[in-house]
């Protein structure tokens, strides 16, 4: 295997302290970051109960919850990737069921008015 490497350097016309302040608020990482890969921040608190569930294999209520979190404005992506990260810490047993659930309901509500993305259509 090659041991091929990129490095870039940006020089930025800024004080430490600016710099640090702007790297220190996640609120601003996706508009500095230009790769995609840094979104907003999300309502935490239907992730903390969407985990516990996870965690405790509830899956019944599992589903009700993942459904609110889509509408409060969750996507299907969003809910996935948090329920991957899951996998470490309640066990992947746990974490494949809870995604077999949520694509479930995206399954089951893309003919319900929910796009690919997982927020409702406007009526």
């Amino acid at each position: 295997m090659a041991d091929d490497r990129v490095s870039a350097t940006t020089v930025i016309n800024a004080s430490t302290e600016a710099i640090f302040a702007v790297l220190a608020d996640p609120a601003s990482h996706a508009a500095i970051d230009g790769t995609g890969w840094v979104c907003d921040a999300l309502d935490s608190k239907p992730l903390v109960v969407v985990s516990i569930l996870v965690a405790t294999g509830h899956n019944e209520e599992l589903k009700s919850h993942l459904r609110g979190a889509l509408n409060l404005g969750w996507t299907v992506d969003e809910l996935r990737e948090a329920l991957l990260q899951t996998a470490p810490y309640a066990g992947f047993s746990a974490s494949n069921e809870a995604l077999q659930a949520l694509s479930a309901i995206a399954t089951q509500d893309a003919g319900d008015g929910f796009r690919s993305g997982g927020v409702r259509n406007p009526v």
